[in-house]
């Protein structure tokens, strides 16, 4: 299983590939993916934790600019749409996309069993509401990242871009993804003490994580 990693440059080189063919390249935003576990309490950071963890997927392949998960968060907070176990309406979600100007939203459902895992996404044009592309991928629950990394692909498999460049990147531990993640939803709920616990774990599990010094500096 690989390791789940960010690449920060990948949405500047799209669109400067797209700067220079003259394409335009599309912005997606992946909103309130609803989750289910038998075996996990919080059914809500995890599915704000795949959100996370496809976002970034995503945001790999320069076909697509993707929207940065805090972007949305703010957006959420000022419209006091709450984000649960069961996600967000799709009316919902692409009134978010509206206001973010993003072209296309990634919504969807997970459910994860003992064993087994499941998303269940699609992606919504948010000027129509159509539904363009519906995906399903299933595997082991172990497998998580990679599971991800084969919906993203379904996603943007038939936009017909730039192949993708080779990027540094940074790598991030699934445990401190989820921790971040976990801190983004105590910060959108005012609990900032809960906040600073998980984005201090989130660097102490990876001290180079790219957001969660700022992330924590901003709830102190």
């Amino acid at each position: 299983m690989r390791s789940f990693h960010v690449l920060a440059a990948a949405g500047l080189l799209a669109a400067t590939a797209a700067a220079a063919t003259g394409q335009q390249v599309p912005t997606i935003a992946v909103v309130g993916i609803g989750a289910f576990s038998v075996t996990l309490e919080d059914a809500t950071a995890l599915g704000n934790g795949l959100v996370d963890m496809i976002t970034t997927e995503l945001s790999e392949r320069p076909e697509v600019r993707t929207v940065d998960r805090q972007t949305i968060e703010d957006v959420l907070q000022r419209q006091q749409v709450s984000v649960g176990s069961t996600g967000i309406s799709d009316d919902a979600a692409i009134q978010i996309g509206r206001l973010i100007s993003a072209d296309y939203i990634v919504r969807g459902n997970a459910a994860l069993d003992r064993r087994t895992a499941r998303l269940d996404l699609r992606m919504i044009d948010v000027e129509t509401g159509a539904i363009v592309k519906s995906v399903k991928e299933s595997g082991d629950r172990e497998s998580l990242l990679d599971l991800t990394e084969r919906i993203a692909d379904l996603l943007v498999t038939d936009l017909e871009l730039p192949e993708r460049p080779t990027v540094a990147e940074v790598q991030i531990p699934v445990a401190a993804a989820f921790a971040y993640s976990r801190g983004l939803d105590y910060e959108r709920r005012g609990r900032r003490d809960r906040a600073a616990e998980m984005y201090r774990r989130a660097l102490d599990v990876f001290p180079q994580h790219p957001d969660a010094q700022t992330a924590l500096d901003r709830v102190n």
